[in-house]
């Protein structure tokens, strides 16, 4: 019996003490710097584009207005300086935006003036 519960004390120990060890190796082999093992990346942006109307520009932000489904929806778009703008950016322009939205901000990325349609005679 002695013998048994020997072998039984040495098993359990190694296994454990291997356990342990993968465990040790696994933490280290993601750990940041300073030995902590580092943070779960950040979510991934997503892009999206709106069409519609200026009506509002700010400093830093350009609200955009635009229908949908017979209703008017104001998107309030942050502007940094990467935005790329294309044409004569006022209140009142058909625009298109492209932008990406991180951590529920809407950065634009391009910002597009459409060209008022020309009204047939």
């Amino acid at each position: 019996m002695r013998k048994t519960s020997t072998t039984l004390i040495k098993v359990l120990v190694t296994v454990a003490l291997t356990t342990a060890m993968g465990s040790i190796g696994t933490w280290a082999q993601h750990a940041g710097h300073g030995g902590v093992p580092s943070s779960p990346p950040a979510p991934s942006a997503s892009f999206g584009k709106v069409k519609g109307k200026v009506v509002e520009l700010g400093q830093n932000t350009i609200t955009v207005e635009k229908l949908k489904k017979h209703e008017t929806e104001k998107l309030v778009i942050l502007m940094d300086g990467r935005t790329e703008v294309k044409g004569d950016l006022k209140v009142g322009a058909d625009v298109v935006v492209k932008y990406r939205e991180e951590l529920g901000n809407r950065t634009a990325t391009r910002i597009e003036v459409q060209k008022p349609k020309e009204k047939k005679p």
